[in-house]
């Protein structure tokens, strides 16, 4: 896989770093909260991971992959995404000891996972939830609309698209 060079780590965290903020703003405003945040950060993991994942893969060409583990004793599991060799994890203090943002080369607490090596992009389905469709078009828009990463395919979750 042939990553943008121009992506930087620094770049990585403020896209992190924004969506994670953007997300807990768009959370704060609903009277309905989606199953999948209703305790965010904690169980929600694999659907901000699948989130961000599809808007990065907008703009840097499907290089960024979904990531899940289950511990070794098969007590919990955990979602993040790569990209390249970087680890891009939203959810991360959602156990004890963790930072809330996780963006670099993976620490020793990421070898606790038995994963299986990704071999697809993230992607994300927002047809299924009008709540859900609005999240993701405020999150991508305070993301990514002032950025220099602006761009990209049409959103997934734009007014063209169809929502059940």
């Amino acid at each position: 896989m042939r990553l943008d060079p121009t992506k930087s780590l620094e770049e990585l965290t403020e896209v992190a770093t924004r969506f994670r903020e953007a997300l807990e703003e768009a959370l704060k405003g609903l009277s309905y909260t989606p199953a999948p945040l209703t305790r965010f950060p904690a169980g929600s993991c694999g659907f901000t991971s699948e989130m961000l994942g599809q808007m990065l893969n907008d703009r840097l060409n499907n290089q960024v992959l979904y990531v899940w583990g289950q511990e070794k004793d098969g007590e919990r599991s955990h979602a993040w995404l790569r990209y390249g060799d970087v680890v891009l994890d939203l959810t991360g203090d959602q156990f004890a000891g963790r930072p809330r943002i996780f963006v670099g080369i993976a620490d020793s607490w990421f070898y606790m996972w038995a994963v299986d090596e990704p071999s697809a992009p993230a992607e994300f389905e927002c047809g299924f939830d009008n709540v859900v469709a609005r999240i993701y078009e405020e999150v991508e828009a305070a993301v990514f609309d002032s950025s220099a990463w602006k761009g990209g395919a049409p959103s997934i979750c734009g007014p063209d698209q169809e929502i059940s």
